[in-house]
C-alpha cells in the first residue's frame, strides 16, 4: 500500500513526518480534504490565504488541497 505524506504549507512547509498508508491517490486526496477541514475548524486558516495541504507520494506532489477559511 502506498505511503503518503500530508504537508501543511503556507509559504513555509511543515512536513508530515509520519504519513499514512492509503489505497491510492484518490483515497489520499479524500484524507487531505478531511485534514484541511480539521485545520480550518481549528482556526489556522486565518493565518495565510494560500494555506493548503500538499499530498506527497515518493517525493512528488500528487495534489494541493486548499484550506478554506470558514465564513
Amino acid at each position: 500500500m502506498p505511503h503518503y505524506y500530508f504537508n501543511l504549507t503556507d509559504g513555509v512547509t511543515r512536513r508530515d513526518r509520519n504519513g499514512l498508508d492509503c489505497a491510492d491517490d484518490t483515497s489520499a486526496i479524500i484524507k487531505a480534504i478531511s485534514i484541511a477541514k480539521e485545520v480550518a475548524a481549528g482556526g489556522h486558516a486565518i493565518s495565510h490565504p494560500d494555506l493548503h495541504i500538499s499530498v506527497v507520494l515518493d517525493g512528488r506532489e500528487v495534489k494541493r488541497v486548499p484550506v478554506i477559511r470558514p465564513p
